[in-house]
């Protein structure tokens, strides 16, 4: 017991700014079962040692969330880059994503932040590859996909291991893999002062409405029979 309380002790913890932060309390991570099987999942090596929920306050009471794993002497702190801005990340500090309704919740490789910025832009891309389309078998596979107004990236939001062929076609020019987009079905965020999740909106800047949704893709379908024409549209989509 007094060996960890050293340990803990020793282990340094800032906050974005450099500054240093104080435990405020430390709990196995086996006490929340379910963040322990995501952050299992997203995160091997803890299943060795032990790891546990650290959290931590600032000068001004604001606190912060650390997976701290203790293994053969030694307390570490787990991070994983954000792959926009190539911060080193707690887990708390990444989105969590699902793909469905059932799940499961995966952790993300990207912040909150990050996020914000992604949403912005993601729809204009969207509608970009289905009015210029590159690849023939992306194009049929994202006109049988329909509307897609929620969050995607393969990078920020992989999918589980084996899934990822799901969504992956070959360019029968090039020969080459490429990637269709894979939208979320939720995203949230661990809120470390209120203990406990909080909803992420997923929904991308510009979309329309869930309400709107449908009459949004008759019209946009329309549009897309116009550029490309009408027939080969209906040709792609009764392969």
């Amino acid at each position: 017991f007094f060996g960890m309380e050293a340990l803990f002790a020793d282990l340094k913890i800032d906050d974005d700014a450099g500054a240093p932060l104080t435990l405020h309390k430390r709990e196995p991570l086996s006490s929340s079962p379910e963040r322990q099987a995501i952050y299992t999942t997203a995160f091997p090596d803890i299943s060795t040692g032990e790891a546990f929920l650290c959290v931590y306050s600032s000068s001004s009471g604001e606190k912060f969330e650390h997976l701290v794993h203790v293994v053969d002497g030694t307390a570490s702190p787990i991070t994983r880059e954000c792959v926009i801005t190539l911060d080193d990340l707690a887990p708390s500090q990444l989105v969590e994503y699902k793909f469905s309704a059932e799940g499961p919740w995966m952790v993300g490789n990207v912040s909150f932040a990050a996020l914000e910025d992604y949403r912005q832009v993601k729809f204009g891309y969207w509608k970009n590859l289905m009015v210029n389309p590159t690849c023939e078998a992306a194009f049929k596979r994202m006109l049988k996909i329909g509307m897609i107004s929620k969050l995607y990236d393969e990078h920020a939001f992989p999918e589980a291991a084996g899934d990822e062929q799901n969504w992956t076609v070959v360019d029968d020019k090039s020969g080459k893999p490429v990637r269709l987009p894979h939208p979320v079905y939720a995203l949230r965020l661990w809120d470390a002062n209120a203990e406990q999740y909080k909803e992420v909106e997923s929904r991308l800047e510009g979309a329309p409405s869930e309400a709107e949704e449908a009459q949004f893709w008759a019209d946009f379908k329309a549009e897309l029979e116009v550029a490309h024409g009408k027939e080969y549209i209906d040709g792609l989509l009764a392969e």
